[in-house]
């Protein structure tokens, strides 16, 4: 490859005058960016799922790359050029004998990719209407692509060949990046959903929902160009690209709530439905897939901790993979952290929405709009009397119930020292028929008399609270055991703050795993 590479590094190698040359290399092959074109070559390799290692092979892949991804791109994707040898040169396009191929591609705007606008949050682009039309753009596809009958690939079979791949090379993971207990409980999980929904695999491939799809459909392959581009589909391995269209699409959605756009992940999921039939148990399936995509993803960054010079970020990367795939494991749950003054729960309601994407409701920020509405009230006048704060909770509690039925989880960071306030949230959880679990932090009494002093000279790390340390035993003592709660989970906040979501993500997952 080395004399290859330095051919294609100079400018003056390519048909069209560029004035730079940028080399990206992957795992399995190498792009050459000129000023207008890209340029993608396929490593002689054989990874199993890709074979590249002969000419005839990699021509067909050329070729196959190119027909396939014209079906969502097909401005971009321009045809195969052929690399030849003249004499003691290496030049594209002309005659000589063929020494390689390469796929041929207009260069796309960097600028314009989602992942990209996602990462800059740009003001300029509206993404929600642009996530509603690639939302129509990837219904359309799937409404059109080739039906896969179970002749060619069995649906069902291929997800447990798959899933088994993935809790076998994941058996080995530190428990920095997902407990063993947590992995046991999901691999129980989605067996048993496995051989629970046989039928429903079995039924959707008869009905036509497995189709030729992408197979690795996420932010960094969608450019926002006029028309739309939706690029580099699988094209080295059908079982990778074949797949019910519930699985293509949640590897998007997905990927948005993973950069944590969860109101474009909704979006994308309410303009896909209103533009395809998905079919029976469609919420449950893109859960389930979801599933699938994160925990792939969280193995891929596995892989890569000991094999490149950027394990930490490799760890992180797969840590958070694998906390997004236990959120689909998870139902939709009421979780109220609470407990004393300085115990530790905003931080740790904080780290767990961020962990599972859940929006956190803090009765923190509630109080001050409360003091508006009240400004010359009695309430006003006696804003921490029992019954003011109990106000307050009545407060959140409406707005836990107007973001119930959006169908997430919703975190709730709130002292609840009384049976009454509690009882107010385990009686709003019965209604709208989901779990409520009381996340009580706590830790030595002696450890929060130092945060709440740290807190006095540092009014930044009080997150909106006004109580302190005056406040602390006077509260210690009327605060109301959690006892009777039926469905109480304690965490030692004196933990490490990674630990302790841990912790907790295993105790759901052991208490209330689903699909």
């Amino acid at each position: 490859m080395s004399e290859l590479h330095k051919t294609l590094s100079r400018c003056d190698a390519y048909p069209a005058e560029t004035s730079q040359v940028e080399h990206i290399e992957t795992h399995i092959s190498h792009l050459y960016l000129t000023d207008n074109l890209v340029y993608k070559i396929k490593k002689n390799v054989d990874f199993g799922f890709c074979n590249f290692t002969n000419l005839d092979r990699r021509r067909f892949y050329c070729e196959e790359e190119v027909r396939l991804n014209r079906r969502l791109a097909p401005i971009s994707y321009l045809g195969v050029s052929k690399i030849v040898r003249q004499g003691d040169r290496l030049l594209i396009d002309q005659p000589g004998e063929i020494y390689d191929y390469a796929v041929r591609m207009r260069r796309l705007p960097q600028n314009l990719m989602l992942s990209s606008l996602l990462a800059d949050n740009s003001p300029q682009m509206d993404l929600p209407q642009h996530i509603e039309t690639v939302a129509k753009t990837l219904a359309h596809f799937h409404e059109t692509a080739l039906k896969i009958k179970k002749s060619t690939h069995n649906a069902h079979k291929s997800m447990i060949t798959f899933w088994h791949q993935n809790f076998e090379q994941t058996r080995n993971c530190s428990d920095n990046l997902i407990w063993p207990d947590s992995s046991e409980t999901i691999e129980q999980i989605v067996m048993q959903f496995m051989d629970k929904n046989i039928e429903l695999f079995n039924r959707r491939q008869d009905l036509g929902y497995v189709r030729d799809g992408h197979g690795d459909l996420h932010c960094e392959h969608i450019c926002l160009t006029k028309p739309l581009e939706i690029f580099d589909c699988i094209e080295f391995n059908p079982d990778l690209r074949y797949g019910d269209i519930l699985n293509d699409i949640a590897f998007l959605y997905m990927d948005l709530e993973f950069r944590r756009r969860s109101d474009l992940a909704l979006g994308l999921w309410q303009s896909y439905q209103n533009n395809i039939e998905t079919g029976a148990q469609a919420e449950t399936l893109l859960r389930f897939y979801c599933l699938y995509r994160a925990w792939v993803r969280a193995k891929v960054h596995f892989f890569q901790i000991e094999a490149t010079g950027d394990a930490a970020e490799h760890r992180y990367q797969s840590r958070e993979y694998f906390r997004l795939a236990s959120s689909y494991a998870l139902p939709q749950m009421l979780l109220v952290c609470c407990g004393l003054i300085g115990s530790g729960k905003t931080t740790l309601a904080q780290d767990l929405g961020a962990a599972l994407r859940a929006p956190l409701i803090s009765s923190d920020q509630t109080r001050p709009k409360a003091r508006k509405i009240w400004a010359n009230s009695a309430y006003a006048q006696g804003r921490y009397s029992q019954k003011a704060r109990l106000a307050v909770y009545h407060m959140l509690a409406a707005q836990v119930e107007n973001r119930i039925p959006q169908g997430r989880t919703l975190i709730l960071d709130a002292t609840c020292e009384t049976q009454a306030m509690r009882r107010i949230f385990a009686e709003l959880a019965t209604r709208m028929a989901i779990p409520c679990y009381f996340i009580e932090a706590s830790c030595d009494p002696a450890l929060i008399r130092a945060r709440l002093q740290k807190r006095s000279t540092d009014p930044q790390k009080a997150g909106g609270s006004e109580a302190g340390l005056e406040h602390f035993e006077s509260q210690r003592l009327r605060f109301e055991p959690l006892n009777s709660e039926a469905r109480r989970i304690r965490v030692e906040t004196g933990q490490p703050r990674e630990y302790n979501v841990d912790f907790l993500l295993d105790r759901l997952l052991q208490t209330c795993g689903t699909l």
